[in-house]
């Protein structure tokens, strides 16, 4: 009898923190395939990847309108090549979805300047790859073009609340937390 209560016991906690598990291993799976994208486009960027024909643009990443479920990856390309910004869809080589359980809210993406507090207000991010410069260019959008930044937050949320961290600096760390 004891050890059929202490089994109940034991499965009833593990039963009930199933969904917590679940929902952190989805917010980690879309932390690294955001990771990924960025390293993705960063590789087409310094690889000199081909769009079109004769075509080799600097690639980027770009993140909105929030509350977002998906991000691109887009080629910055003439006669907008160059604004470090996905300028439509004629410029998008690849949506990503955010895992099913993460989404991008109000407040998720963050930037920061050097001596400055950092800015959490941005309605879009667009990271940059431009040959043959070592250095990512970060900027936001909020009501225009905002930076650049020395270092980015793309915060992902589960519909319980919590939250994981993508954090990329210019110089070209990107990790999740």
């Amino acid at each position: 009898m004891v050890s059929v209560g202490i089994l109940v016991v034991v499965s009833t906690l593990i039963l009930a923190s199933y969904p917590k598990l679940g929902d952190n291993a989805d917010l980690t799976q879309a932390a690294r395939t955001v990771v990924s994208s960025i390293r993705e486009a960063q590789f087409y960027g310094i690889s000199v990847k081909e769009f079109g024909p004769g075509e080799f643009p600097a690639y980027g990443v770009y993140f909105g309108p929030l509350p977002a479920v998906s991000y691109r990856i887009f080629a910055d390309l003439p006669p907008g090549g160059g604004d470090n910004q996905w300028s439509g869809s004629s410029e998008t080589v690849e949506i990503q979805s955010i895992l099913k359980r993460g989404y991008i809210d109000n407040g998720g993406l963050c930037g920061k300047k050097n001596g400055e507090s950092i800015d959490c207000g941005l309605s879009g991010l667009n990271i940059v790859f431009k040959r043959p410069y070592p250095d990512i260019f970060l900027y936001g959008e909020n009501g225009g073009l905002q930076g650049p930044y020395d270092y980015v937050e793309i915060i992902i949320k589960s519909a319980r609340g919590d939250t994981k961290k993508v954090v990329v600096w210019k110089s070209g760390q990107v990790y999740a937390q």
